[in-house]
């Protein structure tokens, strides 16, 4: 497994592609490690394989990571930074690392609370969201002017209150307009949620979640739609986002690929 880890990394550097992970995938993996059999063994290798994939130093192993939602909106829109998010995103690449690390993926059992944390975080978020999505999509028209305006603003008051970051109405409306700006691709998502679940079909909780945490990931293509100033190649098997960067104008700076795709063009 880190043998064609290191394979694919070296192939990346040789074409200037800096592979990074997203907390977002490192949380979803961490929070199955506590399922059974097979499906535990499966994200410890899958983690495995991350952390060897995004790993900048062999010695130190330091893993690139992007940050997490909350900290790219705070930073863009508020200049400050979460220490919570920063500890945790933290947590996850050094767990991830750790489990790498070992021959049989052994997840050191101090790391337990830690895991039981990003569990129950994850199961939460995912509970919210399906329950607040099934009230809302009743009345909420995907195509109406200021669709991306308020679910924006959902976003900014859901983030700012993490940050312990107060906002007026009128604060929050010129902040939300911002959002839009440089969110752009993270807003179209949104309502890409919306025409894919539509009211008086039965929702697919599986698909929804999946979806969902897309939406999470699709953070890191703002506010400019690079990575410090660089295009990104953004690889997934999902299809929505095609869509989504279609109508945020982003198709110039992020390419998307399936693996068997991302394969080919780095010539695995």
């Amino acid at each position: 497994m880190e043998s064609l880890a290191s394979r694919i990394r070296g192939l990346e550097r040789s074409r200037g592609i800096q592979a990074t992970a997203s907390p977002v995938v490192v949380l979803e993996l961490v929070a199955h490690l506590l399922d059974d059999g097979d499906e535990s063994k499966r994200c410890r290798n899958a983690i495995a394989f991350l952390a060897n994939h995004v790993r900048e130093d062999a010695e130190k192993g330091h893993l690139h990571m992007v940050r997490s939602d909350s900290e790219l909106v705070c930073h863009a829109l508020f200049n400050v930074r979460i220490e919570k998010a920063e500890e945790i995103r933290s947590g996850l690449g050094r767990l991830a690392n750790e489990i790498s690390r070992t021959s049989d993926g052994h997840v050191d059992p101090n790391w337990h609370e830690f895991i039981v944390s990003a569990r129950v975080a994850k199961e939460a978020t995912e509970q919210s969201w399906l329950e607040e999505f099934k009230a809302a999509r009743l009345i909420v028209d995907p195509w109406a002017p200021d669709f991306l305006f308020d679910g924006a603003k959902a976003s900014v008051h859901r983030i700012a209150k993490s940050a312990g970051i107060d906002l007026k109405e009128h604060q929050l409306a010129k902040v939300s307009a911002k959002f839009v700006e440089l969110f752009t691709v993270t807003a179209e998502l949104g309502r890409n949620l919306y025409l894919s679940f539509p009211p008086g079909n039965t929702i697919n909780e599986a698909k929804f979640v999946n979806s969902l945490w897309d939406l999470y990931l699709s953070y890191a293509f703002g506010p400019s739609h690079t990575i410090k100033w660089l295009p990104i190649l953004f690889v997934t098997e999902d299809k929505i986002f095609e869509r989504a960067l279609h109508a945020a104008r982003a198709s110039e700076t992020v390419q998307i690929f399936d693996w068997n795709g991302y394969k080919k063009f780095i010539g695995l």
